[in-house]
């Protein structure tokens, strides 16, 4: 019995920092699996708290090795990756706190998060050592949950939209499509080579190749589901990436195949597509105003809006006009960075994700090219603007630069893996406790913020003018919430406070790019007989969103009121010879009107 115990005991002394570290990945993973929100939810609040808990458990850790001498050598060793994250998180906070134009307050928390997740990940991992087998084996685990959820709700129509036949654990067979990219990606490069523990259990004479070879089959079964042309690319640039040494001599059919390919595709949605290039172009209008430093963290509303304007502006309608839309997202990561950082912060954004590409290839070339197909897929798509694909990117970044150096490395690799720097326990410690102050600070910011959410979900839309005070008291947590903002100025209008609903509906214009908050400021200034006012901001609103009519429909009704004849008819003419991106019941009625108007030749 006593051998037993001794036994267990040696065992559990050996295994248990692996036990731990799988412990914690499996935790992190559980949490991509969480309905998201580009608002604050309790998951955030959750992973916060999670943060809070491992920052103790890192803090017991080094203190314990602090005390035993054997163990007063380096314990961390700190990389150009971790310098240009720390030089990027320094230069976010000037961003937040220093020279924000913009409400911020939602971007900010949840970027400060991130950053105390690496940071606390990367003591963790420097400690509780995690083989690249277990957390390719993790990752794949969660993958191949998704693909068996997406198979269930093509099977019994049970996705979370209703507009879509499978999106995963997301709203959007988009984002989902992005994980099952990820799977795949690590699947064939395990496939076509030996390493990175590809035969890592046996059963028998079934050894987890075949087990993969199905994952991978499910995958390339699910992902045509999701029609996502991001995807696509991603998977097959990595494709021919991984298997270049197999078709060489096919390579100029090839080429012809992609050009086919990469054609079909734009043709296939072409409307997305062109809204997409539509946003960029927006987007880097605004953004060569202030191309050093950026328009400020969370100004890509303002600066898509106003760099439309501004292109109509100067160029009057252009065709991609006709695919503009309203957006809660940018549709390529890298050029929001660059929008809202400028180049400083893409540098740094760029030299770290280079530094660890370079530093993931050396020691797992699966994992590196699973975290490349994700910045692939990232130049077209927004998937590091959701909540698990940052704590995947987080995950991986900080087990890699976490890693030893090895004896396989080529030249740049050796330069990126050798240290800068090695921290001893003391200043181990330092790090982690105020990692854990910041956190704490950011657990009840969350909260309150989580809170807020709730209870404006409670009252939103009730009209009812009890309730106005209860928006002013959320105002201050909600300042970046256009859906609030719009919601409560309407509330303010509804009960003639005009000069009020103005004022918030100026906040929203900083955080949205829909025209109807300056339709809503134009009726106010009407109401209020401030017809110059009125007609500048109709006009406003007509040159964000050139393809919209109900805004040149408001300005004929404005002539009409003010006795502006010829105005009026004119604005009538426009309204009637308007191609509508949609034809509605609503813009019938408002051609309908216009064409009484041209008949009675007012």
């Amino acid at each position: 019995m006593k051998q037993m115990i001794n036994k267990i005991t040696n065992i559990a002394g050996k295994y248990y920092k692996t036990v731990i570290g799988v412990f914690v990945m499996y935790i992190i993973l559980c949490l991509t699996l969480h309905p998201i929100d580009i608002r604050m939810t309790v998951t955030d609040s959750d992973l916060v708290f999670g943060i809070i808990v491992l920052s103790i458990l890192v803090i017991a850790t080094y203190g314990i090795k602090g005390f035993q001498k054997r163990h007063c050598d380096a314990c961390l060793d700190f990389g150009w990756s971790d310098l240009f994250v720390v030089a990027w998180f320094v230069y976010f906070l000037c961003r937040v706190w220093l020279l924000a134009e913009f409400p911020c307050a939602t971007d900010a928390v949840k970027g400060l998060t991130m950053f105390a997740t690496y940071f606390i990940l990367r003591l963790f991992f420097s400690v509780y050592h995690l083989s690249c087998r277990l957390l390719i084996l993790g990752l794949l685990m969660f993958c191949g949950y998704e693909v068996i959820l997406g198979i269930s709700q093509l099977i019994c129509g049970s996705s979370n939209h209703m507009l879509y036949l499978i999106t995963g654990t997301f709203y959007n067979p988009g984002p989902y499509s992005a994980y099952l990219t990820l799977g795949a990606v690590i699947i064939l490069s395990l496939l076509h080579s030996d390493s990175d523990g590809m035969y890592l259990l046996e059963f028998g004479k079934v050894s987890t190749k075949y087990i993969y070879c199905v994952i991978l089959g499910l995958i390339l079964l699910v992902l045509p589901a999701t029609w996502s042309r991001s995807a696509f690319m991603a998977l097959g640039i990595l494709c021919l990436w991984i298997y270049r040494d197999k078709y060489r001599k096919y390579r100029y059919y090839l080429c012809g195949m992609i050009v086919f390919a990469v054609v079909g595709m734009y043709y296939l949605k072409k409307g997305s597509a062109d809204g997409r290039l539509m946003i960029w172009l927006s987007s880097l209008t605004s953004w060569k105003h202030s191309p050093l430093i950026g328009t400020g963290i969370g100004s890509f509303f303002n600066a898509e809006a106003e760099g439309t304007s501004e292109l109509y502006r100067n160029h009057g309608y252009m065709t991609l006009f006709d695919s503009a839309d309203i957006t809660n997202f940018m549709c390529n990561d890298y050029l929001k960075i660059l929008l809202e950082q400028g180049i400083v912060g893409a540098l740094f954004c760029a030299l770290a994700a280079i530094a660890l590409t370079v530093k993931l290839h050396v020691h797992s070339k699966s994992l590196c090219y699973g975290v490349v197909a994700l910045l692939i897929f990232s130049m077209t798509s927004y998937p590091f603007e959701l909540l698990p694909y940052k704590l995947i990117l987080v995950l991986i970044a900080a087990w890699g630069n976490s890693q030893p150096e090895n004896g396989t490395m080529n030249d740049i690799g050796e330069v990126i893996c050798k240290p800068l720097s090695q921290f001893r326990c003391m200043h181990c410690l330092v790090w982690s406790g105020l990692i854990m102050l910041m956190c704490i600070f950011l657990k009840n910011e969350t909260d309150r913020r989580v809170e807020a959410e709730q209870s404006f979900h409670l009252f939103n839309s009730s009209g009812q003018e009890a309730f106005i005070e209860d928006y002013y008291e959320l105002l201050p947590l909600e300042h970046d919430n256009s859906y609030f903002l719009f919601d409560f100025a309407k509330l303010l209008r509804t009960f003639g406070r005009y000069r009020d609903s103005n004022a918030i509906l100026q906040k929203g214009t900083l955080v949205s790019n829909d025209p109807m908050f300056y339709i809503l400021i134009g009726n106010n200034y009407r109401d209020m007989q401030f017809y110059d006012l009125s007609e500048t901001s109709y006009k406003k609103a007509y040159s964000i969103m050139p393809n919209r009519l109900y805004p040149l429909y408001q300005l004929m009704n404005l002539y009409l009121e003010i006795g502006d004849k010829a105005k009026a008819r004119k604005m009538a003419r426009r309204v009637v010879d308007f191609r509508e991106k949609v034809t509605s019941p609503a813009t019938n009625e408002m051609k309908d009107k216009s064409k009484q108007i041209l008949s009675a030749n007012i």
